[in-house]
């Protein structure tokens, strides 16, 4: 009887920080509006720099998503083996220099 109650208590233990994970978490979007924290009267909100520099961020990763899915698209379309399409971003400075 004793493994169960532990077990019992484990999931008590669990299932409550998972609840509290998620009552205290903010949303994006709460965060980039008025970023409301645990308690009610501490609230914070994003300076106008920091959420030009969101807007910016997010701009942009919406322009390098629809690269890549244009990029997915046509290199689904080609007649080449995977390994042999082109890359995602063939002027990356993380990729090696290319064997000649």
């Amino acid at each position: 009887m004793s493994w169960q109650k532990g077990l019992a208590y484990s999931l008590g233990i669990i299932g409550g920080g998972y609840l509290l994970m998620r009552y205290t978490t903010p949303t994006p979007d709460q965060l980039y509006n008025h970023a409301a924290l645990v308690f009610e009267y501490s609230t914070l909100a994003l300076s106008p720099e920091l959420k030009e520099e969101a807007d910016k961020r997010r701009k942009d990763q919406a322009h390098e998503q629809a690269e890549l899915m244009q990029l997915l698209r046509r290199n689904m379309a080609a007649d080449q083996p995977v390994w042999k399409v082109q890359p995602p971003h063939p002027e990356s400075k993380n990729d090696p220099p290319a064997n000649k």
